[in-house]
């Protein structure tokens, strides 16, 4: 017999199994951290109301990385034992990083084509802002062509442009005229499902939000024999599908009346953690049926409008890259833009931080018809590369 799944809502991104021997491995404090971070964000900013949400804890941490490793004294301080822990010394955090990125490359593809996961930061300074002559070395590979003279927003929004393949066209909307400094990361992913919905199977179905309010809805469907499920002990119900080259969507659905931030803690765990562990899930046959997503969010990260305002809270020293400083935080803006068809994902994200001058045989139908968690993590670290709740499936 099978089992009907059809997914609607919010959902999270998820990476199973996990990674074998990333307990042991330099990466293991820097990724159990970056994950701790980005959905502490995500849980604070679905706490303040409704509606889709996103985050993408990999690239969030990426920009506190050098943020840290680039400068000295109490706000680099506070970012690494953010990160690594509070006994952590600096020169930690350049290895732990230098081992995520190998752990996260994939080898080349045959074909010649892209690789799914790429990285890449850029840092502009105003005149007074002057680069050091002789950066460090692992510093200086992070950033993409060295710093480079700050001549107004469109040269950031120009950069993110590029480097998410448009999939986020403007990043800052305004930047003070007096700004210092402003470091941007962007991330940009792609792969296919490592097996496909058939297009011709979609066809359109209601979608519940958080609401109450219900809409029409392309919904994918594709008949799995070996589909992954785990009941949690409240009623949540995960799902997880694989990818191509080694990553996972996990999708949680919350009991029928649960808001999907009740999955999550404060701290930026799930509240049930063991669907995590990809060996707590059991395999059976089913019709999974799943909502196309189309999903974008943006983000402050400071000032008054912030989800989480003590993220950057310390002064901006980057005189390992910069003279001048240290400064204290000016704008910050996080942003997501993540879509799924019937052939794969696609997900992009940017930071952008400037300083500123002062301031089972049985049939089963588990219906995925509300709003839902998802979570896309790397196999290798487990490493989340984005996460967020789909309260409506197109936006």
């Amino acid at each position: 017999m099978r089992s009907l799944l059809t997914i609607f809502g919010l959902a999270g991104l998820l990476l199973l199994p996990p990674p074998a021997g990333a307990a042991d491995s330099p990466t293991a404090g820097l990724v159990l951290n970056a994950n701790r971070t980005g959905l502490a964000l995500l849980d604070r900013e679905m706490e303040r109301g409704t509606g889709n949400a996103a985050v993408s804890p990999a690239n969030l941490s990426r920009a506190l990385a050098i943020l840290s490793m680039a400068g000295k004294g109490p706000g680099p301080d506070a970012l690494r034992a953010r990160l690594l822990g509070p006994d952590a010394r600096p020169a930690a955090l350049p290895v732990a990083l230098a081992a995520l990125d190998k752990a996260l490359a994939r080898p080349p593809a045959a074909d010649g084509a892209a690789p799914p996961l790429l990285q890449t930061a850029a840092l502009w300074h105003a005149p007074d802002a002057v680069p050091v002559a002789r950066p460090p070395k692992d510093l200086a590979a992070l950033i993409d062509g060295g710093p480079r003279p700050l001549k107004g927003v469109e040269d950031i929004n120009g950069w993110v442009r590029q480097a998410t393949a448009g999939r986020i066209p403007t990043l800052l909307d305004r930047l003070a005229e007096d700004t210092p400094m402003v470091l941007a990361t962007a991330l940009l992913f792609k792969d296919d499902w490592s097996f496909p919905f058939e297009t011709s199977q979609t066809r359109p179905a209601p979608f519940t939000n958080a609401t109450g309010l219900a809409a029409e809805v392309e919904m994918m469907q594709r008949e799995d024999r070996m589909l992954a499920v785990r009941d949690g002990s409240d009623g949540t119900i995960g799902v997880s599908l694989g990818y191509r080259n080694g990553y996972n969507l996990l999708l949680l659905l919350p009991p029928a009346g649960t808001p999907v931030a009740a999955l999550l803690t404060p701290e930026g765990t799930l509240a049930d953690p063991a669907f995590m562990d990809g060996s707590t899930y059991g395999r059976m046959s089913a019709l999974l049926v799943l909502p196309r997503v189309q999903l974008t969010q943006r983000l402050e990260l400071t000032g008054p409008d912030a989800a989480m305002p003590d993220l950057i809270a310390g002064p901006l020293d980057l005189s390992r890259l910069l003279k001048g400083g240290p400064w204290p935080p000016g704008r910050a803006v996080h942003a997501v833009s993540l879509s799924w068809d019937e052939k794969g994902t696609e997900l992009a994200a940017a930071t952008a931080i400037a300083a500123s001058r002062g301031m089972s045989e049985d049939v089963r139908e588990i219906r995925f018809d509300r709003p839902f968690l998802f979570l896309l993590r790397d196999g290798a670290t487990g490493l989340i590369l984005a996460a967020g709740r789909v309260d409506s499936p197109k936006s």
